[in-house]
Order: structure tokens, then sequence, then C-alpha cells
């Protein structure tokens, strides 16, 4: 069997070279053949993995959601095997399997090569596999990102960053189509569109998604003030956000989002541009490695 690791030495404060280091050892102790691509830049992985990705059995990732989400934009339509040895800062999407860090143990997990079809999503120029986000969440993923303090700070960077955009960030009017019906919010937010539960370092923004069951769940924050924000604001971590009367939580298949101002639209943690956005639920298109 042929294997590629794509290899993010940037992520998770370099954690995710020592990883790499730890999990090739264990490898070549096994006699395993593999190859190895580490990325230098931006947008590498997809480049790497749309040319390539083909011509492997298995695609493995070592990083973090960024490099997840680079990877599976560059084999999508592949019937490659698609695994994640999360090594990031956030990790959410590998949050869902609870995979070990250990490398003997994720090594084990990858020769067995025991798979499961997951869905994805796509936009109007991309896919993802996680979590899409609109307007205040996607302003503070984008201020993260950008500043290598709170990139570094995981979790806790996401909150400090919550507070240092709210009193500026301004709502707006939103119309959203699901499955050919029609909503309108006053006074939004925030937008989230979910393939699966958790982005930002474990914030389940959108609690009961399910990457297998051919559905997205979309979570609307609309007419809430900032003062009453931030008092639920650590409910996200335990998703009972979801209870509150200015949460809206609609189910769906095909999802298109208009607002009044544009706002700023994140995929799985990395910044894809502003509203109007399609999504659409791709069921069972990508071949998971468990």
């Amino acid at each position: 069997m042929r294997r590629l690791f794509i290899v993010n030495p940037n992520a998770g404060k370099g954690r995710a070279l020592h990883v790499w280091d730890q999990l090739s050892q264990v490898l070549l102790e096994k006699n395993v053949q593999f190859d190895c691509h580490l990325t230098t830049r931006s947008g590498e992985a997809t480049e790497f993995a749309r040319s390539n990705g083909s011509d492997y059995e298995q695609v493995i990732v070592i990083g973090g959601d960024g490099t997840v989400h680079e990877t599976v934009n560059g084999i999508v339509g592949y019937k490659t095997a698609f695994g994640v040895v999360p090594a990031g800062t956030g990790n959410d999407f590998a949050r869902l399997f609870n995979w070990s860090r250990h490398p003997v143990q994720e090594a084990e997990r990858i020769l067995r090569n025991q798979t499961v079809l997951v869905d994805l999503v796509r936009m109007q120029d991309r896919v993802f596999i996680n979590v899409a986000g609109m307007g205040f969440d996607a302003t503070v993923a984008n201020d993260t990102n950008q500043s290598r303090v709170l990139k570094r700070l995981g979790a806790l960077g996401y909150v400090v960053s919550v507070m240092k955009n709210l009193p500026q960030f301004k709502a707006t009017h939103a119309t959203i189509d699901v499955d050919g019906k029609r909503y309108e919010f006053e006074e939004v937010l925030l937008i989230a569109v979910g393939n699966a539960i958790s982005y930002g370092g474990g914030m389940k923004i959108t609690p009961q998604a399910n990457c297998r069951d051919g559905e997205l769940d979309i979570c609307v924050v609309s007419g809430i003030s900032k003062l009453e924000l931030i008092r639920v604001f650590p409910q996200i971590f335990t998703g009972r956000h979801v209870s509150h009367s200015k949460v809206r939580m609609i189910r769906g298949r095909r999802i298109r989002v208009e607002t009044n101002e544009p706002f700023l639209i994140h995929a799985d943690g990395e910044i894809t541009g502003t509203t109007p956005e399609s999504f659409e639920v791709i069921p069972e298109s990508i071949r998971l490695i468990v």
C-alpha cells in the first residue's frame, strides 16, 4: 500500500514536526514504506495533494484543522483514504473521534486502514469537512489567525479575541434559504454551518451535527445584546447555548446565506471570503481512516 504523509511543520507551535519524527520512526521500525511532504506555505497542501494524492491508497495529514482543510480540498473526488494525526492547536475535527496522540497507537490505526464514509460540504469554490462560520466568529477566527500570540493560546486565544472584537462588531440583517424554505433574521451576529460539532478549540457551536448523516446543522445568533452574548458565551463549550431564546438551530442539505452587510466567512478556521455564500452537503464523499 502506498502512503503519503503531508506534514505541516509549523502546526501546533512546531509540535507536528515532533509528532512526525516519532511516528516515522515507529513506521520505519515496522518496515512500512511511505512518502512524506513537508509544507512550507499556505495552500501548498492543497496543491500537492491534488497533484499527487491519486497515486496513493492513503493520504494522511499531520497538522491541525487548517492542514486538514487544505488537504481535503486537494483529494476531494479521489478514491484515496484520508487520515488525520492531530497535531495542531485546536484539532476540532479530530475531537469527534478521540484519536490518540501516541505515535505507536496512531501508527497502528493508520496501518489497520479501517475507514468510514463521511460527508463534505461544498461551497462556491471549495469544500470543507468540519464547520464554517460567518460574521462575528469569522472575524474572531481571522484575528486569531493573524496574531501569533493569540494563535499560540489555542481556545484561550479565541476567547481573548472575542472580548477584543465584540465592542465594535456590527450586526446585520440576514436571509437564509434552507432547502427552499426562506428565513429572515434581524441583527444577526453570527451564522455557523456545521458538518461536525466544534471549532475554536472545543466550542460546540453545532453540538448535534453529524458528519455521517447527510445533513447540515445551522446555528444563527441574532437579536442578542453584546452584554448578554458575553454572559451566554461560556455555554458554547458544552453546547448549552442552543437552548437560548436568541439562538436558532435549523437543519438542511442546501443552504444559501445573504446578508445586508458582507459577513466575513471561515471554513475549518480558514478565511474564504464574504457573504453571500452557498453550502451543500456531499454525502459519503470521502473515506476517513478511523
